[in-house]
């Protein structure tokens, strides 16, 4: 799918200074159903861990959960920490697509950018940024170039998905990181998952209240896509395809560095999520300025088929059509 033409109206307001621990720092949907919120919390005895919660209609979604990444030779990121300061803002922009479920696209967002010290040595810095739309949330991680950190090797990240216990879970295990994607989907209680499962993505959940739900991820771009992993409880973990040339590392990038979005869609019925543009309005503008040149038309699947046409303006190569 392609966003183009897009047209932004912004607004910003900033907020510097440190925020106490206790603090709740929400993103809130244009309408007031959605929100993702941001809190240090004491877990496991230890204090000030940064977490995140999801509501919807009231109702929670996702419990506190923890937030973190795991470093290759290093401290890992999302232990102790304090905010530093905040910055929120609303966007809402207006784009034409060349397909898909519409041509004209609505983005309209509630911001909240958390920027937070570790307050340990080595002292690093980096950000969570929020978003809510009336179509569900999301997070994603930011890590800034700094003074004696400037390249980034993430074996794993400790970001978490925390499920009431009523939710019922939808979910597609699969054998590992290199499989079809075909494999059948299974409903069962979030906390009867099998731990010995990879869950792949969207996985759909029905929540209480009425409330549908589906944790996927957006605008994946130099980094590892992720799984999940359930650990017992209705808590699935963040799992990173690791590199085909190095398992034991799944991101080397240089900093400054964006994860993908983080994204749970929501609504208040199971075709909500069909008709959700979240994740295109969390992906990056075309790239493409003049896309007129796009026509719809027609292809077949010869991976799938065994069969291609003949005489037709295309010629096969190495399992592929190209335009001649």
């Amino acid at each position: 799918m392609v966003k183009h033409g897009i047209l932004a109206v912004v607004l910003v307001i900033a907020i510097t200074g440190e925020s106490r621990a206790a603090d709740s720092i929400i993103a809130k949907s244009g309408d007031g159903g959605a929100s993702i919120e941001f809190a240090l919390r004491p877990d496991g005895g230890i204090e000030d861990l940064p977490h995140y919660r999801v509501t919807f209609a009231g109702n929670e979604v996702i419990g506190y959960s923890r937030l973190g990444i795991e470093l290759s030779g290093d401290q890992p990121i999302g232990g102790t920490c304090k905010v530093e300061r905040t910055e929120s803002r609303v966007e809402r922009s207006e784009y034409t697509q060349v397909t898909g479920k519409r041509s004209a696209v609505t983005s309209h967002a509630a911001v909240q950018v958390v920027s937070l010290k570790e307050t340990a040595a080595p002292h690093r810095q980096w950000e969570i940024e929020l978003r809510a739309f009336d179509d569900g949330v999301a997070f994603r991680y930011r890590f800034p170039r700094q003074a004696g950190w400037d390249e980034l090797a993430i074996t794993r990240e400790r970001t978490e998905f925390r499920l009431p216990a009523e939710t019922k879970a939808i979910a597609l295990p699969l054998n590992g990181f290199t499989t079809s994607y075909e494999k059948r989907y299974d409903s069962m209680l979030a906390k009867d998952l099998p731990q010995n499962w990879l869950v792949g993505l969207p996985l759909l959940l029905e929540c209480s209240g009425g409330t549908w739900a589906a944790i996927t991820e957006a605008n994946v771009n130099e980094y590892a896509g992720m799984y999940l992993a359930p650990v017992g409880n209705g808590v699935l973990s963040a799992r990173l395809s690791p590199r085909p040339d190095q398992p034991e590392v799944a991101i080397r990038a240089s900093l400054p560095h964006t994860s993908p979005w983080r994204v749970v869609m929501l609504g208040d019925r199971i075709g909500r999520l069909v008709e959700s543009d979240i994740v295109l309005n969390l992906s990056d503008p075309c790239a493409i300025e003049d896309t007129s040149w796009i026509k719809t038309g027609k292809t077949t699947f010869p991976w799938w088929n065994g069969f291609y046409e003949t005489g037709v303006d295309f010629r096969r190569q190495e399992g592929r059509f190209y335009g001649s």
